[in-house]
């Protein structure tokens, strides 16, 4: 795969929950930017899909919930 990969930007993006699970294998990856995409299913759910580890899990799932409670409608 690709070891070396750290971020990455799916802004505005139509990835689905299968899609962001695909995800998992990139081991590396410390930085991953969802602004403005609409994902759906449980924010806890979705994280679980895209990482194994808690604390990126825990962050991901934040964020999601953040932008569905307060973003959900803006146009970017």
């Amino acid at each position: 795969a690709m070891p070396e990969l750290r971020k990455i930007n799916l802004s505005h993006t139509k990835i689905s929950d299968l899609g962001l699970a695909q995800l998992r294998p990139l081991r590396n990856v410390t930085e991953l930017n969802l602004e403005g995409v609409d994902i759906s299913g449980d924010p806890y759910q979705v994280a679980a899909r895209a990482t194994d580890d808690l604390e990126k899990q825990e962050e991901i799932a934040r964020t999601e919930d953040f932008i569905r409670r307060n973003l959900a409608g803006v146009a970017p």
